[in-house]
């Protein structure tokens, strides 16, 4: 049995089915010297690696009887290409000073069995050809290259050892032999290592094979990654719409989230992330990693994780706030979307493209915490509206806290425009922030945004605003001690009298 290259058609429809069974390699003595071993031929046909068509190896049997010193008998079936294998056969008969004209029988099977190998060594050439098409196909076309055509070659080429070691044991057999004489043997060995280079080569395109096979998993591994991040980022920007449709849709006289055990959790959880921050470093900017999985365009995530406090905000002020005029409930709404709009929309269109990144998983956690405090704080708002009147705005700790949350809010935006400028010669390393607060603290930025929040829940004077009040320092004061450190280790002319945060105190 041979393996040839084909592609099944009509015609040749037959020689696509399974072959018969191949030779076991018993050698069958039929009287002194009469051997009847299954040999091989192959059908040639040039592989198109243009063409889609199915790939396939076809197989056919050949018989050979050694009848005596001075007799050969061939048996196979009759095919459209049988002329080649015995053109092949009497060009070395035909040849002035042919070997095969001065020997016996044995010499001539030596001939048949080497041109039938050879012929298999060529099929091998076509199928190592034809993979490296699909290979170069794959690196060209990747996700969309067509992971059958590979498996069929895989499949066809598990036919090849059951067909060729059955030959090789065959010849084996005869090696072994007292029949032949040792030159003819000298012959055989030879065919018999061309058969183990053969099986070798079937081996290596295995390999090649399962290789490519691999890639490709790897290649729609990275795709389906890439389409679950997207997926995630488009569901990430339209939570915050769903989450507000679930939760604005409901009565807010009798919500559930306007007890104040939520608060009392939500200022729990806070002492905790004070705990935890002081351990674990935030990975915001220069203490950004790897190891925090993957990550997002500094601006898209800051835009990302900050726009749900500005939609909900903004949405519950659309819909319950914009038309009423007798009390002053939109005012602490109006300082939420201001700080948030320069947060989530101006803030990230005015910072410089670095080349940190953002972890996901940074955005993710910011997200969920924005819906919550939101949401909490909108409730909070509309649940107690009536106490917003004119009475609440000339109390003088109302005034105490707009006048800080006003201050918080400047000392913010003045030192982020201060950071941005260190930057502004398209320098994308660190440097030394000089003037203003930040001759005082590492983090003027952050502290603005401390008494920013402090400021706006003495103003608002409920359980949602303290409980943001408190998330911001714990948040904040943590963030701002590993940055100190940072700097400190980083610049050796870093001012040493800086404190981290508060002026004088930390």
């Amino acid at each position: 049995m041979v393996p040839c290259l084909d592609r099944p058609t009509a015609a040749d429809a037959d020689l696509a089915q399974p072959p018969p069974p191949p030779s076991t390699g018993r050698l069958e003595k039929a009287n002194s010297k009469t051997w009847l071993p299954a040999s091989t031929r192959a059908r040639r046909r040039t592989l198109s690696s243009e063409t889609d068509e199915h790939f396939a190896l076809t197989v056919e049997h050949v018989a050979i009887f050694l009848v005596g010193d001075h007799t050969l008998i061939t048996v196979k079936p009759s095919s459209e290409d049988d002329a080649s294998i015995w053109q092949a056969v009497h060009r070395r008969v035909a040849s002035t000073y042919s070997k095969v004209r001065h020997n016996d029988a044995n010499f001539l099977l030596y001939s048949v069995l080497d041109v039938i190998v050879d012929q298999m060594t060529g099929v091998m050439d076509d199928v190592r050809s034809y993979l490296m098409h699909l290979e170069q196909q794959l690196d060209t076309l990747l996700h969309r290259f067509d992971i059958e055509t590979l498996r069929d070659v895989h499949s066809e080429l598990g036919q090849l050892p059951r067909v060729i070691k059955p030959t090789r044991d065959v010849l084996k057999s005869l090696l072994a032999s007292r029949d032949l004489p040792d030159t003819t043997k000298a012959y055989l060995r030879d065919v018999h290592d061309h058969l183990n280079h053969i099986l070798d080569e079937i081996e290596w395109q295995f390999q090649m094979c399962k290789s490519m096979t691999e890639e490709y998993r790897d290649a729609k591994a990275t795709q389906t990654n890439y389409v679950v991040y997207v997926l995630t980022i488009v569901t990430t920007v339209f939570l915050p719409a769903q989450f507000l449709t679930g939760v604005y849709g409901m009565n807010f006289g009798i919500s559930t989230m306007v007890g104040d055990w939520v608060a009392y959790l939500w200022m729990v959880a806070a002492a905790a992330t004070f705990c935890l921050l002081h351990f674990v470093t935030a990975p915001f900017g220069r203490h950004t990693s790897s190891a925090w999985g993957p990550t997002l365009n500094n601006r898209l995530g800051w835009f990302v994780m900050e726009v749900p406090s500005l939609v909900i905000m903004a949405r519950a002020w659309w819909l319950f706030v914009s038309d009423r005029e007798s009390n002053f409930v939109w005012l602490p709404f109006a300082l939420w979307t201001a700080h948030y709009w320069n947060r989530a929309v101006v803030f990230p269109l005015r910072i410089k493209s670095t080349p940190k990144r953002m972890p996901v998983v940074v955005v993710a956690a910011a997200i969920g915490f924005n819906l919550v405090n939101a949401t909490l704080n909108a409730t909070y708002l509309l649940s107690t509206e009536a106490m917003y009147s004119s009475a609440w705005l000339h109390h003088p700790r109302t005034l105490t806290g707009l006048a800080l949350f006003l201050i918080g809010m400047s000392i913010n935006v003045t030192t982020d425009n201060h950071l941005i400028s260190l930057r502004s010669n398209g320098s994308t390393g660190y440097s030394i922030p000089r003037g203003f607060l930040f001759e005082y603290v590492t983090c003027a930025n952050l502290f603005g945004e401390c008494i920013e929040w402090t400021g706006f829940a003495i103003a608002t004077w409920n359980l949602a605003g303290l409980s943001f009040m408190i998330w911001t320092w714990a948040n904040l004061v943590p963030r701002a001690a590993s940055h100190h450190a940072w700097c400190v280790n980083e610049f050796k002319d870093y001012p040493i009298n800086r404190r981290r945060i508060i002026p004088f105190v930390y």
